[in-house]
Parts: structure tokens; C-alpha cells; sequence
């Protein structure tokens, strides 16, 4: 089985997880076709992407495209396939790049030559949906 890893909020997984089909004896059950779901904890994001693997004839289940858009700690991907249920390590969603701007306060009334009465605010978002800090922008 492979963890979660490199995840910013909205944007892939850097590392897709991985479960292994496994039979009482803790062997792999291999040529044994069956799904496997993925639901995430009940933090703030929400989880998207391929939400159902089907284990290969390795018994290997490998996600894909999965994602979460808000930024938070301790997320924990649990996996179920019929009446069997595994929950993996808690790992965080970081804050990603800046994907788009908004305008959050408009300029007043200027008069030329002078300082705005009322000063623009810009709000830089990850893809995600998630506010940057100290973004740079220009």
C-alpha cells in the first residue's frame, strides 16, 4: 500500500494512493477483480477525482486524479471493499500556488495627483479555492 503524499489544495496528489488486497493471513489476493472506494475525513475540503479503483491481478488498488480543495491538517483517506474497511496515515493539504486573483475592494472616488481615498484589495486563491498569503503580485 502507498499513502497520500504532495497534496495543495485543488490540484492532484502528487503521489496516488495504493491499497492492497489482502486475505485474513495477510497475503496478497491476486486475479481478484474488485472495487475499492475512497472517502476522506470530515475536515472542511471535499475529495475529488477517481473515487473507485479496481484492484488489478497484482491485488493492487491504485487511485487516480484524486484531490482535495481545502487546505487543512490531519486528513485520513479510508478505503472499503465490501465489509472491509482500512484507514491510512493522517497527512495534510498545503496551501498551493496562486491560480487566480479577485478583486475584493474597489478603488472610490481619485482625484488626480492624489493617494486613493479607498485603497483596492486583491485576493490571490490556489486552485483550490484556498487564500494566499504574502502572494507576490504584480
Amino acid at each position: 500500500s502507498r499513502q497520500a503524499a504532495g497534496a495543495t489544495g485543488g490540484v492532484a496528489f502528487t503521489t496516488q494512493p495504493q491499497v492492497t488486497l489482502q486475505d485474513a493471513g495477510g497475503n496478497t489476493v491476486v486475479n481478484s477483480p474488485t472495487s475499492v472506494t475512497i472517502t476522506a475525513s470530515a475536515n472542511e475540503g471535499t475529495l475529488g477525482g477517481t473515487l473507485t479503483a479496481i484492484v488489478a491481478s497484482t491485488g493492487v488498488a491504485t487511485f487516480e486524479s484524486l484531490k482535495i480543495n481545502e487546505a487543512a491538517i490531519g486528513y485520513v483517506l479510508t478505503f472499503t471493499s465490501g465489509s472491509m474497511t482500512v484507514a491510512g496515515d493522517a497527512f495534510n493539504v498545503t496551501t498551493g500556488p496562486v491560480a487566480s486573483l479577485s478583486v475584493k475592494t474597489h478603488v472610490a472616488a481619485a482625484i488626480a495627483g492624489s493617494p486613493f481615498g479607498q485603497q483596492p484589495v486583491i485576493l490571490a486563491r490556489d486552485a483550490g479555492g484556498n487564500l494566499v498569503s504574502g502572494a507576490n503580485v504584480s
